[in-house]
């Protein structure tokens, strides 16, 4: 018998471990925004997060302060580390709006940031948040762009006790399925710390599932490594460009791994292209239901940006949900 499997996002990975052990059972077999096995599920992968996350937001930088009226000034470091301080001090001063009872923190202001400047269409949107909020500290619209990311309060119980528990399942998830490193509470400080200077806005945080887990006390036992499938039948590998959860070049790593993968490009943002890119969609389907693999080489384009990151004054909805 041979498996015919979709597995996105920790999906790919499950996938591309069955594809190893048994390559012989392999059917039509699609890993769609791809983990790269060979890399440790925790601090490795979220190290190379913030290098992408840090380079995008370098670039969203450049982009604003070319315009009018962009709040940030200064060379691009000097802009970075200004919203940096500024972002780290709504801790202790939170964002807010004159008709809402909401407030944006740090961690907000982090997330909405982090959505909003790896999507170049997007851009436009964070600048018209970010100048309100540290010219006069007028939070409307990054309070709403945080009220349309968190539909939490609409959902029923159980999808919203989903959601709170999801970062604690993942990470007993990630602890199981990565070996101690070893490090101590000294280390990961020093580099959180060395981090922070190279990466000030999104840095500091890459050591902090290794401390979770140790502290946790249960590791995986199989160091990372390379997933070859050898001999298996052709594996579809899919991969967004802007993804910022599972990156491109994960899906360009497991593709090239793998002894039969095939991969399928994807321009734009977003994680999942499947049912949100209509160009992979249909390839996709044509791959599973009559096992045509796409051309090498394809690539789809870019559809529409998320719908719900265009934060106007007049709008209803915010950052991407």
């Amino acid at each position: 018998a041979k498996l015919n499997y979709l597995g996105v996002s920790y999906g790919t990975y499950i996938g591309a471990i069955y594809a190893d052990l048994f390559p012989d059972h392999v059917g039509r077999v699609v890993l769609d925004s791809a983990m790269d096995p060979s890399k440790r599920s925790g601090g490795e992968i979220r190290a190379e997060q913030i290098t992408f996350l840090e380079g995008a937001l370098r670039q969203y930088v450049e982009h604003c302060q070319a315009q009018d009226g962009c709040p940030l000034t200064g060379s691009t470091d000097e802009a970075v580390a200004q919203l940096a301080a500024f972002v780290d001090g709504l801790d202790k001063n939170p964002l807010t709006a004159p008709d809402s009872d909401a407030t944006v923190n740090t961690q907000d202001a982090t997330v909405i940031i982090q959505r909003l400047a790896v999507a170049q269409p997007d851009w436009e949107a964070l600048t018209a948040m970010l100048t309100p909020a540290m010219t006069n500290r007028d939070g409307t619209l990054m309070v709403k762009a945080k009220q349309g990311s968190n539909k939490s309060s609409t959902m029923p119980v159980e999808a919203a006790a989903y959601i709170a528990n999801s970062e604690i399942m993942f990470a007993a998830v990630i602890c199981n399925d990565d070996p101690d490193t070893g490090g101590t509470a000294s280390d990961w400080d020093a580099q959180a710390a060395a981090e922070k200077k190279t990466y000030p806005f999104f840095g500091g945080t890459s050591s902090a599932m290794d401390a979770y887990c140790q502290g946790w006390g249960h590791r995986g036992k199989t160091p990372p490594q390379e997933t070859r499938a050898k001999g298996s039948d052709p594996i579809l590998v899919v991969g967004i460009k802007g993804d910022i959860q599972t990156l491109y070049s994960w899906a360009q790593s497991l593709a090239g791994q793998l002894d039969n993968g095939h991969l399928l490009t994807v321009e734009g943002y977003g994680h999942g292209a499947f049912g949100t890119n209509s160009c992979a969609s249909t390839a996709i389907t044509g791959f599973l239901v009559n096992g045509t693999m796409p051309a090498e080489g394809t690539t789809c384009a870019a559809e529409s940006p998320p719908a719900a990151a265009d934060p106007q004054p007049a709008a209803d909805g915010g950052a991407e949900g």
